[in-house]
């Protein structure tokens, strides 16, 4: 990428973009544009969802209903630790 000035710039990471999604997406946007992911893992506190696309080789990360991070992967992308409910 380059200035007007013909310098280089550096890209930001909202400038990166894995099948025309990035950070400055969000999760309803996957759904648009992928449909419903192959795996779905919640974070032991509850507050991010990863959201795999084995087909597409992707995954994305959400919090706060956005994109926090995406990779390439061919596989599901899970948490560690996952959230369990606590059955009354």
């Amino acid at each position: 990428m380059l200035l007007n000035e013909g310098a280089p710039s550096k890209a930001s990471a909202r400038d990166i973009k894995l099948i025309g999604l990035g950070i400055n997406n969000r999760e309803v946007d996957i759904s648009q544009k992928l449909g419903e992911p192959t795996t779905v893992s919640i974070d032991s506190e509850g507050l991010k969802k990863s959201m795999s696309f084995p087909r597409h080789n992707v995954s994305f990360v959400v919090g706060e209903g956005d994109i926090k991070y995406m990779c390439i992967a061919n596989k599901p992308v899970t948490f560690l630790n996952e959230y369990s409910p606590i059955a009354n």
